[in-house]
């Protein structure tokens, strides 16, 4: 249970509370009989690492969560799709968008198969930053469409999906308006 609670609180934005909630469950006496908790808690601890730019430390969680699944083999499972988008995070965080992506494609094929969660709108949102670093918009589109459908449809949250009709158009603006100020210091700036 605190390792649920753990990931709650992440998702609720309290990357202290869900840190000490995660370490608490990983010390708990019962823990190293439960190797769901462990991996559950270590994901968690990942995602927090990660938020604050901890990447190493978020490597080392994401390595022993990635040994734990293996040793029991539930790599085809929610707790192994769920390290694999940790790991995807990680990757995405650290510039390692292709990468990224094929971990968190993984993780989405399991999660399809389960309950709607939040985790999986989540990863919804992480597949589109992903594609979208890696230039591919219209999958990043699709899968930010389907974050924003799922929160409509299961919770009843409202979200909106914005994008840029034109990168390359938006760059030559603002080449433009650089050069504009640079020739014409005494004009009127342009942004």
């Amino acid at each position: 249970a605190l390792s649920a609670l753990a990931r709650a609180l992440y998702f609720a934005g309290d990357l202290a509370e869900a840190l000490n909630t995660a370490m608490a469950a990983l010390n708990h006496p019962d823990t190293q009989r439960r190797v769901p908790t462990q991996i559950h808690a270590r994901a968690t601890l990942a995602l927090v690492a990660v938020q604050e730019g901890r990447y190493s430390s978020a490597q080392t969680h994401v390595d022993i969560a990635g040994e734990l699944v293996g040793r029991i083999g539930t790599s085809r499972s929610w707790l192994g799709a769920n390290a694999s988008a940790v790991r995807g995070f990680l990757l995405l965080a650290e510039g390692h968008a292709a990468e990224a992506s094929r971990e968190l494609a993984t993780a989405e094929r399991f999660f399809r198969d389960e309950v709607p969660t939040i985790h999986h709108a989540w990863l919804f949102i992480l597949i589109a930053s992903a594609q979208a670093r890696r230039g591919r918009l219209d999958e990043a589109s699709a899968a930010a469409q389907n974050a924003r459908d799922m929160l409509a449809e299961q919770w009843g949250v409202g979200a909106e999906v914005w994008s840029v009709t034109s990168w390359g158009e938006l760059r030559r603006d603002g080449v433009e308006c650089e050069q504009h100020n640079l020739v014409h210091p005494e004009a009127e700036r342009r942004t």
